[in-house]
């Protein structure tokens, strides 16, 4: 039996989710927080409710969720690790939270502030047609960023509804 299924077999508990898609950052957070409260649990994006395996469908925006949820709208940030999982042609991702030593958590509301990062990852996406997929390698690229700080400053601008995306 695939690990996935294995997982997935055992249904959503008190420490696992499903995730059909990573939409709303400030709700992740939320998962994201009770995890690392508690004995820790894991999200499986690109399964439904009922266990059905749809697979992800914006892989570089659903790492941009993430991100936010846990270092933007957690205090203090939540400590977390993805893995992919490929089953029958679809990628599911493994959000993997461990319960934390810098408890308690919390999932705050936005304070964003636009600075000098967002300003240049905003001349690099006004150069871009639409905002269907993010290739980061290539957003990087252009606004002399490193991944991180491309992730973590589109992740910033998604959540707050200053880019929007195509979902």
């Amino acid at each position: 039996m695939h690990p996935l299924e294995k997982m997935i077999g055992e249904g959503e508990h008190v420490r696992q989710d499903f995730k059909y898609f990573l939409g709303d950052a400030r709700k992740i957070a939320r998962s994201l927080a009770a995890f690392a409260n508690t004995e820790g649990g894991r999200l499986l994006v690109g399964v439904k409710d009922n266990g059905k395996i749809v697979g992800l469908k914006h892989r570089e925006e659903e790492a941009c969720v993430v991100e936010a949820a846990a270092h933007v709208f957690c205090r203090p940030a939540v400590q977390y690790t993805t893995r992919h999982w490929e089953h029958e042609g679809k990628v599911v991702m493994e959000i993997q939270v461990a319960k934390s030593t810098k408890a308690p958590h919390s999932a705050r509301p936005l304070h964003f502030t636009l600075d000098n990062k967002h300003r240049r990852l905003l001349q690099v996406l006004g150069t871009q047609t639409e905002y269907k997929d993010f290739d980061i390698a290539e957003l990087s690229r252009l606004s002399l960023m490193t991944r991180r700080e491309c992730i973590v400053a589109l992740a910033g601008l998604i959540a707050s509804g200053t880019i929007q995306t195509s979902r």
